[in-house]
């Protein structure tokens, strides 16, 4: 039999990443996820580096389960709508979300989630206060503390948009530059309502501009 320890920690639903990146550091130290609950993971002793641990919120389709399956992923635990897997890592990367599309979906899912259970505190703290329950301000303060996750998804969110301009996060902006000599060469009617000015100059200028463009 294997040995095993447990831990217990507290990650907010939209600080999934930094749970991710936990377990992952845990595998590397040679203890890897066997299950997880609320608040509560337990680990089996391995080689270092052994497995590679995901975790997302689960979608009930079909097509999810065929595709864990086809990533030959292993599920090693459920906490309310999240799914922890692992794999080997001898069968090289595992990503659930390769892509930009993908990871912006990810994130509209778990935003959907924190927004619903954001407005149903609210509505609930401002009926218990009109009705003079003792504990509204707990539903007004859980409220106020979904909507800053809210943010934090939202912000995590825009970046990603920004990186969709290009796969690997670049964005890409085309200028051009011609020789001073121009006017020596090209005709005076192509050039009116043209001033030619140092090419230097000029590039650096157009670099500022694009800087402030998306």
């Amino acid at each position: 039999m294997s040995e095993t320890k447990t831990l217990h920690r507290n990650f907010w639903v939209w600080e999934f990443e930094k749970e991710e990146r936990w377990l992952n550091e845990m595998a590397q130290e040679g203890w890897a996820l066997q299950n997880a609950g609320f608040c509560t993971y337990t680990f089996e002793k391995t080689e270092p580096g052994q497995y590679i641990i995901r975790l997302a919120m689960l979608d009930s389709s079909p097509d999810f389960e065929s595709f864990m399956e086809e990533l030959e992923a292993q599920s090693v635990g459920h906490c309310f709508s999240w799914g922890y897997f692992r794999r080997s890592a001898q069968l090289g990367p595992f990503d659930m979300f390769s892509d930009v599309d993908s990871r912006i979906s990810h994130l509209n899912k778990i935003g959907q989630m924190v927004r619903l259970l954001c407005l149903a505190n609210l509505l609930i703290g401002v009926t218990n206060t009109f009705s003079g329950a003792s504990l509204a301000w707990l539903n007004l303060l859980c409220a106020t503390f979904l909507a800053y996750g809210l943010g934090r998804i939202s912000s995590k969110r825009e970046s990603l948009m920004e990186e969709r301009h290009m796969e690997n996060g670049l964005r890409v902006g085309l200028t051009g530059i011609i020789t001073p000599f121009v006017t020596q060469f090209e005709s005076a009617e192509n050039m009116a309502g043209i001033t030619v000015t140092d090419a230097f100059a000029a590039a650096w200028s157009a670099l500022s501009e694009l800087r402030h463009k998306t």
